[in-house]
């Protein structure tokens, strides 16, 4: 209590400092913010500012269904993926509203250098000032994306953010469109090329069946066949799937490099198995022993076989593309954004109620601190003591 009785006794002796400090913070903080509610945004120093927010709700997994339900009726297996490392449409496409790309467009459309006068590193600085106003929120409980822009013209922050929504459909739609559209033409050119072999074997076999009678095919390299077929579709695949990747990545690009490798990894164990296996030949000429004529043709079927497994792959996977090709984006728009007529901030009455307890406090270690001071110098004074003359 005496602690206590002490230091009421000293804000007391100081009360007048206190008040006078605290009145002063009070009456100024009160002043400015009236005076900034008053003036208009382009004059005052804390302007009134407005949220446009939009909604969108991410379809996860809708696309990626469909797709599934078709491969299950051509007969394909699909392995089971886990959704810990599965893909998330919702990252994806805040990764794609943050990118440098589409923030540049915003900011070429809306004027925002010339909006905020930026003159020196143009494109970081208006890029930074964009984000800085712009909030998204993934809600992975709900499935949706809110997108919303803060400025002092609540007309501006409304059109800035429903700009957003639609460029970013119109970004899915050139993007991941024509992506698909090129995959789905370079499975037509190997269709049409493995149509073609096709068609050369079955010549060729056509021709020894008719000048040597029908020979009989055995099971010779079934389940090379097989293998081969299954490597060489891989193969195609492997080749559609960087043909489609360069278009949107550099060479550098380590993805691409390890895509290039399991390319070569293909075409080596290709080349192993097919070590023993004499290759198929167009040659007309005359065979002089049965056998040879038996091995060409067994040959021949084996090839033939590998190449309609080939055929039968990519058709099936050809359908599967034509099918998903024109999908809708992977969200739909829940709310766009309108005018708000509410300000979102700035909260004066807490910048008021803030700066008067900042004043009281720092009144109150003023006194102290003078307090203090007093005491140090009546201390000191009678340290001193004066010297008497002989």
């Amino acid at each position: 209590m005496e602690g206590v009785v002490y230091y009421l006794s000293i804000l007391l002796k100081y009360r007048g400092l206190i008040i006078a400090m605290t009145g002063a913070a009070s009456i100024g903080v009160i002043a400015f913010c009236v005076a900034s509610a008053l003036l208009p945004p382009e004059q005052s120093p804390l302007p009134n500012e407005y949220t446009a927010t939009a909604i969108i709700l991410v379809q996860k997994g809708a696309e990626n269904d469909l797709f599934s339900a078709i491969r299950s009726a051509l007969g394909y297996a699909e392995s089971p993926v886990d959704p810990r490392t599965g893909f998330d449409n919702g990252a994806f496409l805040l990764m794609v509203l943050q990118s440098r790309t589409f923030l540049d467009k915003i900011v070429e459309e809306f004027g925002i250098v010339g909006k905020y006068g930026i003159t020196n590193h143009i494109k970081s600085q208006s890029r930074k000032m964009l984000l800085a106003n712009l909030r998204f929120e993934n809600n992975r409980t709900t499935a949706s994306i809110t997108i919303s822009y803060k400025d002092t013209d609540p007309v501006f922050a409304k059109n800035l953010t429903n700009s957003m929504v639609a460029l970013l459909s119109e970004w899915y739609s050139q993007n991941m469109g024509s992506s698909k559209q090129r995959q789905k033409q370079l499975l037509e050119q190997k269709i049409d090329e493995v149509k073609a072999d096709i068609d050369r074997l079955e010549g060729r076999q056509n021709e020894l069946q008719k000048k040597y009678g029908v020979l009989t095919a055995q099971d010779l390299g079934a389940s090379q066949a097989s293998a081969l077929a299954a490597l060489r579709s891989q193969l195609i695949l492997k080749e559609i799937d960087i043909k489609n990747y360069e278009s949107i990545s550099s060479s550098e690009d380590p993805k691409l490099q390890q895509m290039q490798e399991e390319r070569q990894s293909i075409i080596d164990l290709i080349n192993r198995m097919q070590q023993g296996m004499p290759e198929t030949t167009d040659s007309t000429a005359s065979r002089t022993s049965l056998p040879d004529i038996q091995t060409e043709f067994n040959n021949l079927t084996v090839e033939l076989d590998v190449q309609r497994k080939i055929y039968n792959t990519l058709s099936h996977q050809y359908e599967v593309v034509k099918l998903t090709s024109d999908s809708d984006p992977p969200f739909q728009v829940m709310e766009l954004a309108e005018a708000p007529d509410a300000k979102s901030g700035p909260q004066r009455s807490r910048i008021i109620a803030e700066v008067i307890v900042v004043a009281l406090v720092a009144s109150a270690a003023l006194a102290f601190l003078l307090n203090g001071l007093s005491q140090f110098r009546e201390k000191a004074k009678r340290k001193v003591i004066p010297k008497k003359d002989a």
